[in-house]
Parts: C-alpha cells; sequence; structure tokens
C-alpha cells in the first residue's frame, strides 16, 4: 500500500478518521492513533475517550451591525449636527427658563404687559426646540425611523402655542390697566375679554411641549440599535419622557426644564457618537 501524498513511497499506516494511506513523513500520531496532516489540521483528530472539543470559526465584527436600518437617502451626520447645536441652545434657555421663570406660571409679572427680555426668551425656547428636532429627521433620513420624522413634524407645529399665548398679552385685552386716583396710585389689572382664551391657550401650550419631550423620548427609545450604542438613547430617552412628564402637570414644569439639562448632554453625546449606516464593518 503507498502513500496517498507520496505514491513513491510505502504507507506505515492507515489514517482512523478518513481510511487513506500515509507514510512516515505525513503519518502525525494523537494520542497513539494514526492521523494524516490533513484531517489534523481540519480538527478531525481527536482522544476517544474525550468528550469531542468543537472548533467554531470566530466572526467579530468592530462595530454591532445596525438592526433593519433602511436609510432613505444618503446618510449624512449634518442632522445630528444641527439637533446638537439645537440641543445646546435648548438647556440655555431652558435655565433661563427656569430661574427666571419665562413662561410666567408663577410670577406676579403674568399679570402685567410682558417686558420683551422674557418674550424673546421663550422665543428661543421654541425655536430652539425646532432646530433640535432636526436630529429627529436626520433619524428617518439615516435609519429609516417613521418615528423619527412624525416626531420632527409634531416638533415643528407644537412649541408655537406658548409662544402665541404669551404675544396676546401685547393686545391689552387679556388684562386691562387700571390706575387708582388715590395714593399710592397703583396700576391693578382686571381680567379682559381675552382672559380666558389667554389661559386656555397658554395651558394648552405647556401640556403640548411636556407631550413633545415625551414623543423624543419615544423615539430615542426606538432608534437606539440603530446608534451603535444602545445606553445613551435609552438614559435620554428616559429622562426626556420624566421632564415632559413634569411640563404636563403644568405645576411642577420648573422640574422639567432643570431634567432637560442631564437629557440634553446625553443626548447630544449620543449624537456625536451614532453610527452612520456606512461606518459599519464586517
Amino acid at each position: 500500500m503507498k502513500c496517498a501524498k507520496h505514491t513513491a513511497a510505502d504507507a506505515v499506516g492507515v489514517c482512523v478518521s478518513c481510511g487513506i494511506g500515509v507514510c512516515r513523513s505525513c503519518e502525525i500520531k494523537v494520542v497513539g492513533r494514526t492521523h494524516c496532516k490533513t484531517c489534523v489540521e481540519a480538527g478531525r483528530a481527536y482522544d476517544p475517550q474525550a468528550a469531542p472539543v468543537r472548533t467554531y470559526p470566530t466572526y467579530g465584527p468592530t462595530i454591532s451591525p445596525p438592526v433593519e436600518a433602511k436609510p432613505t437617502g444618503n446618510p449624512s451626520r449634518a442632522f445630528f449636527i444641527m439637533g446638537f447645536i439645537g440641543m445646546i441652545i435648548l438647556m440655555a434657555s431652558g435655565m433661563i427658563n427656569w430661574i427666571f421663570d419665562t413662561t410666567g406660571f408663577f410670577f406676579y409679572w403674568m399679570f402685567m404687559m410682558p417686558f420683551p427680555v422674557y418674550t424673546i426668551s421663550l422665543a428661543i425656547f421654541c425655536a430652539s426646540i425646532v432646530v433640535t428636532s432636526i436630529a429627529l429627521y436626520g433619524y428617518r433620513r439615516n435609519y429609516g425611523s417613521l418615528m423619527g420624522i412624525a416626531t420632527f413634524i409634531i416638533s415643528l407645529i407644537l412649541p408655537w402655542f406658548l409662544l402665541i399665548a404669551k404675544l396676546l398679552l401685547y393686545t391689552g385685552l387679556v388684562f386691562t390697566p387700571h390706575t387708582s386716583y388715590y395714593p399710592p396710585y397703583y396700576t391693578y389689572y382686571y381680567p379682559g375679554p381675552l382672559y380666558i382664551h389667554y389661559f386656555a391657550l397658554y395651558i394648552t401650550g405647556a401640556v403640548l411641549i411636556g407631550v413633545l419631550f415625551i414623543l423624543w423620548g419615544c423615539a430615542l427609545f426606538v432608534v437606539r440599535k440603530h446608534t451603535g450604542k444602545a445606553g445613551l438613547p435609552i438614559a435620554a430617552g428616559i429622562l426626556f419622557i420624566i421632564a415632559g412628564s413634569f411640563w404636563c402637570t403644568i405645576m411642577l414644569y420648573q422640574i422639567g426644564s432643570i431634567l432637560l439639562i442631564p437629557a440634553g448632554i446625553l443626548w447630544m453625546i449620543s449624537l456625536a457618537t451614532s453610527r452612520m449606516p456606512g461606518d459599519f464593518t464586517y
């Protein structure tokens, strides 16, 4: 019997795995049993008295692939950058809102004609919500998230109810001034013809902003697996939902304004580190 590989050499044994003849140079002993080199390299040589050891090929993608990510256009990080910038402005205006109560739920000046600085601060707050929501459009564009585009559209509408209510104060029809002709000549403000309309619109606007923050949190939950780091969107989403819930209570909206800070920081980190579909390697 000749060696299967070296046909000129006599076989000194038979491979117990594949049954071919092996010469002295091809013979490999494993636990006293004869094997050929091919079977040893393929992992077919093992100790019959021991449990077989299975070997599996290792596949190591450096980044977890996105889950059903279906971009609706060319992926771009520009949407996330705009959301990042908007979130910075939103956090700053949120802190001003917390310090000076620019929404005017509690301070005495809500019964007087508003100072322009308060109205401007509220306008910046509402505009920054719209700019931040561009990141949600990015979730639709980059990952194909329907929740992202739906929340983006809603974000273009809901913030302005609060500002419209504030602008009603400039009409002079919400509170009408009455000056006392007796010392100390105070000016008093009484409810005007748009008094009920103002408060209804104002309360509705505040609740809608709270609902909007809750929707932001839900959108972050939906896209968490597409970003490459699911923990950050989950944490930010939870804080946004809690902040929105406080806004919906009206009386505790200032706590919601404070919670926008950690929520915004986590979301900005997520936006800065989110993976584009083209970034995944296999």
